[in-house]
């Protein structure tokens, strides 16, 4: 094999290199954002409405199985073609993706490959060989590779910076959105309690003391997303209505005439 058949074997080879590369590249672009889609919406759904262990253990099976496929498909898969390239695809089948590209040299280019397996297989023939010198001659001039773009369009790294973006903002503003979702999917064989939607804080222990028989009054605040219209304050078997002073206060008068139990 001359010179210039050599060349445009080492041409096509880097063609096929560079087609695998771009398909890796893709992969990675492709699979960071099913990942990002995968963890907004698995951990959404948990965080918005605080699934049974039934539906816990299904979130996490399917993260699982999601990011496995994801990984596999656009990611380890394209990255085993590119280092096994020379493998993956003859130069017969490049030429054809080359000439959709260079579409003026498609039939001359799988032509002078067929020309060069022939001369291989009968051996030195100074006639076959002129006429592959000419034909490789006749495409030095094209650069393969550059049928193989290796930018990303504008709409795909946009829409993955925009997806980025959001998911980053999600994970500084409220964190818990992926902490304390992520705890219960993982652990979903446990049983995990919402919290209320409000806080009370109770006066200490020596604001509760008074005077026998003297009246004292008793304030509780809440505080929160949802702080309830009224509470209700059980004494020693009977039950009395909190009103509501304003927002967050609620206060009762009590009368202190022995120690009292009593509980929200």
């Amino acid at each position: 094999m001359g010179v210039a058949s050599r060349q445009l074997i080492e041409k096509i080879q880097e063609f096929i290199r560079r087609f695998y590369l771009n398909r890796l590249l893709k992969g990675l672009l492709l699979g960071i954002v099913l990942l990002i889609l995968l963890v907004l919406g698995i951990h959404g759904l948990e965080f918005l409405f605080w699934l049974p262990s039934t539906g816990r253990m299904l979130l996490f099976w399917i993260y699982i199985a999601g990011a496995g496929f994801i990984s596999i498909k656009y990611i380890l898969l394209p990255l085993y073609h590119l280092f096994t390239y020379r493998k993956q695809m003859s130069a017969a089948e490049a030429s054809r993706l080359i000439g959709k590209h260079f579409s003026e040299i498609e039939d001359r280019l799988l032509n002078t490959l067929q020309l060069q397996e022939s001369a291989a297989q009968t051996g030195s023939d100074p006639l076959l060989e002129a006429a592959i010198d000419q034909r490789t001659e006749s495409l030095s001039i094209y650069q393969f590779s550059n049928a193989i773009s290796l930018r990303p369009s504008r709409n795909v790294l946009f829409s993955s910076a925009g997806l980025l973006l959001v998911f980053l903002f999600i994970l500084i503003w409220n964190p818990a959105v992926f902490n304390d979702s992520g705890n219960r999917i993982v652990r979903y064989n446990q049983t995990f309690v919402k919290p209320l939607p409000f806080t009370i804080s109770l006066p200490d222990k020596e604001a509760l003391k008074t005077m026998q028989n003297k009246d004292y009054e008793l304030i509780i605040r809440a505080s929160g997303e949802e702080v309830p219209a009224e509470f209700y304050l059980q004494i020693q078997g009977g039950r009395q209505l909190m009103k509501r002073e304003d927002a967050s206060t609620f206060p009762m008068f009590l009368k202190a005439r022995k120690s009292i139990h009593s509980f929200l």
